[in-house]
């Protein structure tokens, strides 16, 4: 998808930036590095009338100052991820934000404005007691984090008003810190975080916002470390915080209740049971949870690959009840009495089924990443019987391949019908 029609302005001030703010209402969005923003526009989760750029607004100053680092809210991650020697911990955490692609363009600024409870850089200010600039109708004030942060997703900002700097206290001289995070990959949505800076330590995306766990740093406070602690304060962290359930990881399966398909509320495990690959499975999930996800993570089957979940690029298409499907379409509770065939159930062994030898003598693969889909697909066709070219082409319009190109694969799908 792509964003809706909207003015374009280039605030070559903070002045200009809040001036065509106020002028466009509601519907006005100020946008900085764009890498959370840009993805929102494009699904059209964001609908702004005007986009108030602020590359050229002057919000890039980077200095120290009373033992504080002053960061204008342009300042890219990858800038600060280079210059923070004084600031180890902000250093370290900011290699887990995102990409490095992400990060060149990405601003300081920009991801504290979104507020992202499993964002690294809030969570680092919060532990780090900095604060927030913000500039708006009202002039300039400072606000804290525990102030800023209100909810996932949300802040303390007025209508209006801009980030226009934020400030990062330096650790003090001896002051050990740590930066954890557990995430699936490098870069992805972080299942959990916690910071620790002195005796302070703070949690992310196990809670909807930076907290800072205030019973915990007490606890550490004065006290000699040890191991015996450190496992007192992580049970005590524990007791702190309710995480909300992850796609990948329930809170509380055990505890929550189950029930066969048909009807459950979202705090509710489903059982269900079908086959996979001729082998019978039973697994307990939420209804929430997509086939293509079920798939990879609960059965280990990394063949079905994860490309648009839209339904578009065909990479993680299986077959469900001998048809072809598109796994990211659907949820693994709809699977529940069905048979399903993944791409692992092509080859018996070490030998390729004759629609993969096809594949391999007409070079019809490289990087790999749509072929388990294509051969799904291809295999259900020529289930069916000898296809036109007709129907290969149609097969193949709904499969995104990048690399190859269509004729090998055409060819490799004619012969296995020959044969």
């Amino acid at each position: 998808m792509k964003p809706v029609p909207f003015d374009y302005f280039v605030a070559h001030s903070v002045e200009e930036a809040l001036a065509a703010l106020a002028a466009g209402g509601e519907d006005a969005k100020p946008i900085a590095g764009g890498q959370s923003l840009v993805p929102a526009l494009n699904m059209r989760l964001l609908r702004p009338s005007l986009l108030v750029d602020l590359n050229r607004a002057g919000l890039d100053g980077l200095a120290e100052e009373n033992g504080r680092l002053r960061v204008g809210a342009m300042v890219r991650q990858a800038t600060l991820e280079r210059c923070a020697d004084s600031h180890p911990l902000v250093r370290e955490a900011l290699a887990y934000v995102g990409h490095v692609g992400t990060r060149a363009r990405g601003t300081v600024g920009g991801s504290i404005a979104h507020a992202d409870g499993g964002a690294e850089l809030p969570l680092c200010l919060a532990a780090l007691g900095g604060s927030i600039i913000v500039d708006g109708p009202n002039g300039r004030r400072e606000i804290e984090p525990e102030d800023f942060f209100v909810t996932h997703y949300s802040t303390t900002l007025q209508p209006g008003e801009l980030i226009v700097e934020t400030t990062w206290p330096a650790p003090r001289a001896g002051e050990a810190y740590a930066f954890e995070e557990l995430a699936l990959r490098a870069g992805d949505y972080a299942l959990s975080m916690v910071v620790v800076s002195g005796t302070t330590v703070a949690v992310g995306a196990v809670t909807d916002r930076p907290t800072v766990l205030g019973e915990v740093g007490a606890l550490l406070a004065g006290a000699d470390t040890s191991n015996e602690l450190a496992r007192e304060a992580g049970a005590l962290a524990a007791t702190l915080v309710d995480p909300p359930g992850h796609i990948h990881a329930s809170p509380r399966v055990s505890e929550a209740p189950h029930r066969r398909a048909g009807r459950a509320s979202s705090e509710e495990i489903v059982d269900i049971e079908l086959t996979v690959n001729g082998r019978p499975v039973w697994e307990s999930v939420e209804p929430r949870l997509l086939l293509v996800d079920f798939l990879r993570h609960r059965l280990g089957l990394t063949g079905t690959h994860v490309g648009c979940e839209h339904g578009v690029c065909g990479s993680c298409t299986v077959q469900l009840d001998g048809e072809a499907v598109r796994s990211c379409l659907l949820l693994a509770v709809q699977a529940d009495g069905s048979t399903l065939e993944t791409v692992e159930s092509l080859a018996q062994g070490d030998e390729l089924s004759p629609l993969q030898q096809a594949f391999r003598r007409n070079h019809a693969l490289q990087c790999g990443f749509c072929t388990p889909g294509i051969l799904m697909a291809a295999t259900e066709l020529l289930e069916r019987g000898t296809p036109t070219r007709e129907q290969i082409v149609d097969l193949l319009s709904g499969h995104l391949c990048r690399c190859t190109g269509y004729a090998p694969i055409v060819a490799a799908i004619e012969q296995a019908a020959a044969e």
